[in-house]
């Protein structure tokens, strides 16, 4: 149970991280003071995620997400939230994969979060989602 514990820890930093890079990228874009034009600003806010993706996620090649697309919500309607994504499953699917599920019940939405055991460390590999009616679900962009 410690391991899976662990595993749910890793995916609450996730959002949070990616919840305060939300934040400050939009900060960033709407800062008017901070001599910095639109091209800077999208490297500042590419160069933040990266960090983010390269600490919690699997390195591959990630051409529609993160942090090459850069795909973010803003005040009030932000991808991740960390008081309204909430964890209400964990799946072991092998020893190195794990499924990691969440729900937004205001959007009402459930997300799988693929994990992968790596060099003894457990890394996001990929995220799923789908509307709480459907069945199938649809790759989604970290």
């Amino acid at each position: 149970m410690e391991e899976i514990e662990k595993i749910q820890k890793i995916i609450e930093n996730f959002i949070f991280d990616m919840n305060t890079w939300e934040k400050e990228s939009e900060r960033i874009d709407n800062d008017e003071n901070d001599g910095l034009d639109w091209k800077q600003k999208d490297a500042l806010i590419k160069e933040k995620v990266a960090i983010i993706i390269n600490k919690y996620c699997t390195p591959q090649k990630r051409a529609m997400s993160a942090p090459n697309s850069i795909m973010r919500g803003l005040q009030g309607t932000y991808i991740y939230d960390p008081n309204e994504e909430k964890i209400c499953e964990t799946k072991i699917e092998k020893s190195n994969r794990i499924l990691v599920y969440t729900y937004k019940e205001e959007e009402q939405y459930y997300y799988c979060y693929v994990l992968l055991k790596q060099n003894n460390e457990w890394l996001i590999d990929s995220k799923k989602s789908r509307f709480y009616q459907d069945e199938k679900w649809s790759n989604s962009y970290l």
